[in-house]
């Protein structure tokens, strides 16, 4: 996507037909009061399904705000449950008033622009605080959930990148959510750029997501919109929320701006119900990467050809590599000397590093973004020091781990941990002189059942490892245990080797270190490890 496109993609409908006002009509203060008290006095019966609230919520403005019946009485009559106490009528009433005094509103989602056969489980309402602007036009950026660990580039982020990057001289406003890799970094960047930002929250209204839990480092901005379908006293599966935020989100929506979305899911049945009832424009994003994940995308563009247009990127943001040479030869070592701690990709952020900040990253296309194993190794060199973690190690004591095994042998610790969607150990490390480690505190773990930690002595107790085989064996790790973080800046440099896959790799390692390592590749044993994945990915 050249920078061009970006003013002919943001050429938004007129003002006057903005989908916003179309689609929400705000209650008066007195019907949003009477309404949240209804939503209060709820609470204190038995939750209903989300659906059968805001039928019930539907139902009571239909009949003029129960045609003067007090809400206590009404919901009684409705339910056929027990009397509400006095108590819990008053304490409703604090609520509802509790709810207007912070700004919250409720409106009404105009009927017929659901694209929901069954009313029974349609949102009726939209619950919201801060202003609802009918200007500026809003984008909405979809895409499909992506697995962690994302590249900074894949084909969507420099998409996605590129258009973040212009949007904000054009006036426009985003409409995103939070909660997902895309959504998030949208946010974050709207949030720190000063875009205007329209959240549609996948959780109640009243449970807003407390500030350390937002993928921006602060409160939402004042007077940005939010919205929810949901409040605490509905009860709802854990899809619902997300199924009708998708579905919200493209309806006040003005321009749709499509990434990668998959076939069959249910933010391709949201654009898709969108365009029947009342179309936008939208520009969905031709991909490099023709597998699966782009298939609902040409989907969109089939079926809409009238209100559909695509885009792709021209040219590759991917970084070139250094144009300044560097002769690689791996070094002669005896590796009965060493012991070598191997790095792991990071899915997320890195240790001590802000969800932000990882976000930022990635859409400011930072080379290490990606958080790759090899990317955790620059890092390690780059700042000077292996971090400890306690992390898998019983006890609260940091330690650094590493194994006696010859790095030919690596791929014998090498496991598919689909909890973590990672493998357990890649072929990138730092090696280091036992002797070294030894002066560090380093020793080698002790293997038993669990009652033996509490023989151990205290200061060795960071050596323990469970061991009860056939079901928990781990001594083929031969592992040792240092503890505490080690600073690689005050070891001498001879001390250190570092582990790559390939020559390649290796002379990047050598461009970028500060210090000047010898590097080893392990090409043979790399190769082997690529052909044995297949089954394990």
């Amino acid at each position: 996507m050249h920078a061009s496109i970006i003013p002919e993609i943001l050429s938004f409908l007129p003002p006057d037909e903005a989908s916003l006002p179309f689609l929400i009509k705000p209650l008066r203060d007195e019907e949003s009061r009477d309404l949240f008290l209804l939503n209060a006095l709820l609470e204190r019966t038995e939750r209903k399904h989300c659906g059968e609230v805001h039928r019930l919520m539907g139902t009571w403005l239909r009949a003029g705000s129960g045609s003067g019946c007090p809400p206590a009485r009404w919901l009684q009559e409705q339910l056929g449950e027990h009397t509400l106490s006095a108590r819990q009528v008053e304490r409703s009433r604090q609520q509802a008033d509790t709810w207007l005094k912070h700004g919250i509103w409720a409106a009404v989602w105009l009927p017929g622009r659901h694209g929901k056969k069954d009313p029974l489980d349609t949102p009726q309402l939209v619950f919201g605080r801060g202003k609802i602007a009918f200007k500026p036009p809003w984008v909405g950026i979809f895409n499909s959930r992506k697995p962690r660990g994302a590249s900074p580039h894949e084909d969507w982020l420099q998409a996605l990148r590129l258009f973040l990057s212009h949007i904000a001289a054009t006036g426009a406003g985003i409409a995103a959510s939070i909660g997902t890799l895309t959504y998030d970094l949208v946010s974050v960047s709207a949030w720190m750029g000063g875009i205007p930002l329209l959240t549609v929250l996948p959780c109640p209204i009243d449970d807003r997501p407390r500030t350390d839990t937002l993928p921006f480092p602060g409160a939402f901005h004042p007077g940005d919109p939010i919205l929810s379908c949901t409040t605490k006293a509905m009860r709802c599966s854990k899809t619902w929320p997300m199924f009708w935020r998708d579905r919200l989100l493209a309806a006040v929506s003005d321009v749709h701006l499509v990434l990668a979305v998959r076939p069959e899911g249910n933010m391709l049945r949201a654009l898709v119900d969108q365009q029947i009832e009342a179309p936008r424009k939208q520009w969905i994003f031709a991909g490099t990467d023709k597998g699966k994940r782009h298939v609902g995308n040409a989907l969109l563009l089939n079926a809409f050809p009238g209100s559909a247009r695509t885009f792709q990127l021209r040219g590759s943001s991917t970084p070139r590599g250094t144009s300044r040479k560097v002769r690689h030869e791996s070094p002669n070592v005896q590796w009965g000397e060493y012991l070598i701690h191997y790095t792991r990709s990071c899915p997320g952020p890195w240790p001590g590093e802000s969800y932000a900040d990882y976000l930022l990253g990635l859409v400011q296309g930072q080379s290490h973004s990606g958080h790759t194993a090899l990317d955790t190794l620059l890092r390690i060199l780059m700042e000077g020091r292996i971090r400890a973690s306690h992390k898998m190690v019983r006890g609260d004591q940091p330690v650094v781990s590493w194994t006696s095994l010859h790095p030919l042998k690596w791929n014998a610790l090498r496991r598919w941990n689909p909890a973590l969607v990672r493998w357990t150990v890649e072929p990138y490390g730092i090696a280091l002189r036992k002797r070294t480690l030894k002066l560090l505190g380093a020793k080698p773990v002790v293997y038993g059942p669990g009652p033996l930690y509490d023989l151990l002595k205290p200061s060795d107790r960071f050596r323990f490892q469970l061991h009860q085989p056939p079901r928990c064996s781990w001594k083929y790790e031969r592992e040792w245990r240092s503890p505490g973080e080690i600073l690689l800046d005050r070891l001498p440099p001879d001390d250190v080797v570092v582990l790559v896959c390939n020559a390649a790799e290796a002379a990047r390692v050598l461009t970028m270190s500060p210090r000047p390592y010898p590097v080893w590749a392990m090409e043979t044993c790399c190769a082997q490890a690529c052909q044995n994945s297949a089954s394990c990915s």
